[in-house]
């Protein structure tokens, strides 16, 4: 299931998830017209229904829309922490400029091979959270490099310094990268999200309207609006899985555009 899901796309994703819950919805009012009849409200209370319906709906409405946000400002969030890693890597090797050659040569060759190793190695590990050994060695010998390190001159220090907060920027950078590589939403929030999909949808096949017609109409697009908010928390809650993966593409314009 989660290969299915790395390979699929954004449309077919999106195809798939309103086409199913369009299926259940209608599938779900078919069996309520068969199974229950008798639940369903009145002639005479059917308007009290429709607007108890639209309080439910609301409800419901307001809840998925502060879920989508929350996942989306956190998928921008990560996403905006892949751009300032690259910065900060950019600005450390460009600031190398101010040092002897025999320190900033191998410490330039060190960092592309840093970068290198996040790309083909950390990039595939960090959807669950974790991290990879070699890129952990990698980036503490650079800091071991940088701190034992002694300015040949007292006019170097505040460059020095400048470069020892950077390279704690890196680290600071890498570490929100690989927890922002988690699923936001856990156990509970989708089970919640699922429980209350399915009260919506219940209490929906209880209306009692004129047209057979038109209550399937209604519930079919009840259930592709579910669809649809399913399919963006689906995008946003994985931010390096999936159609939506975040992709270290401001890193490998370090290797391929900036560091030649």
């Amino acid at each position: 299931m989660r290969y299915l899901y790395c390979q699929v796309n954004e449309l077919a994703l999106a195809l798939f998830m309103i086409s199913a819950f369009t299926l259940a919805a209608v599938g779900t009012l078919k069996a309520s017209y068969r199974f229950l009849p008798g639940l369903r409200f009145e002639p005479g209370s059917s308007d009290f229904g429709q607007i108890y319906g639209g309080a439910v709906g609301s409800i419901f409405a307001l809840v998925f829309a502060l879920v989508i946000v929350a996942v989306w400002q956190n998928y921008d969030k990560v996403s905006s922490i892949v751009d300032q890693e690259a910065n900060a890597l950019h600005n450390l090797y460009q600031n190398l400029e101010g040092y002897p050659p025999e320190f900033r040569d191998p410490i330039r060759a060190e960092l592309k091979a840093y970068v290198r190793q996040v790309i083909d190695k950390e990039w595939t590990r960090i959807t669950d959270g974790d991290q990879d050994p070699e890129t952990n060695r990698m980036i503490a010998h650079l800091g071991l490099a940088f701190t034992t390190y002694k300015p040949a001159a007292l006019g170097d220090l505040p460059l020095h310094q400048q470069q020892l907060q950077q390279l704690a920027l890196c680290r600071s950078l890498r570490h929100d990268r690989i927890e922002g590589g988690e699923t936001y939403l856990d156990a509970s929030m989708w089970i919640s999200l699922g429980m209350g999909s399915l009260i919506l949808l219940a209490f929906s096949c209880l209306l009692n309207m004129g047209s057979l017609r038109q209550h399937h109409l209604m519930h079919a697009t009840l259930g592709a609006s579910l669809g649809l908010v399913f399919f963006l928390l689906l995008v946003y809650n994985y931010p390096f899985l999936g159609p939506g993966a975040i992709s270290p593409a401001p890193l490998r314009m370090l290797l391929e555009r900036f560091w030649v």
